[in-house]
């Protein structure tokens, strides 16, 4: 089993952290900051796995870091990053934000208040002109939800990575011969790629 340091998890959770303020910095350029995310996973990772086989001697884990940062980590990232900068842009405070996103739809909902008290037939209310000017905090909320789906979905990045640690250190030959002595392995070559793509890509498909 591998070191906690030196586990996939770990990494992922290193890399977001490192990554983060690289996404930031490249709000308006969805390329740029997906050049600048793939460019800083494969220095960080390349250097986990360099101090991963002059330290422990390990091989495969070393492989299996600089594979899983590329094939599984950094696309999911990157997706992730380009999306979430999307939403801080919006929440920018601009001219146009403040008239697309603040001003037109406190303007919509206090014409269909009106249209709707008109429909009554009734006297004056002012409870049908209390809900519209509830639309200039729109982008907070938005923003707000955002951030939270987010910050879950990069905790799932690292959970991911952290059962496909688990599957790949169970079903490798070391665990399989350990495992030998007291019955047959359970899960052969071609169930274990099987297992670790599904481990990956679990969450994507939900």
């Amino acid at each position: 089993m591998a070191p906690a340091s030196f586990r996939l998890d770990t990494l992922a959770a290193n890399l977001i952290e490192r990554l983060e303020p690289v996404r930031r910095a490249h709000l308006d350029s969805p390329d740029v900051a997906r050049a600048a995310v793939q460019k800083t996973t494969r220095e960080i990772a390349d250097n986990v796995a360099r101090e991963c086989r002059s330290v422990m001697g390990d091989e495969v884990q070393a492989r299996r870091i600089e594979t899983e940062s590329v094939e599984t980590f950094m696309p999911r990232y990157a997706r992730l990053a380009v999306e979430q900068n999307k939403v801080e842009r919006r929440e920018a405070i601009t001219p146009v934000n403040i008239v697309v996103q603040r001003l037109l739809p406190l303007v919509a909902g206090l014409f269909v208040s009106s249209a709707m008290l008109e429909a009554a037939g009734g006297p004056w209310d002012p409870v049908f002109y209390l809900l519209p000017p509830l639309a200039l905090f729109w982008p907070e909320w938005i923003g707000a939800w955002a951030r939270r789906r987010y910050r879950i979905e990069l905790q799932d990045l690292v959970d991911d990575l952290g059962q496909l640690q688990d599957a790949d250190e169970r079903l490798s030959p070391t665990a399989a011969l350990a495992d030998s002595a007291a019955g047959p392995v359970p899960v052969g070559d071609g169930d274990r790629a099987r297992q670790a793509q599904a481990v990956s890509s679990q969450r994507e498909k939900g």
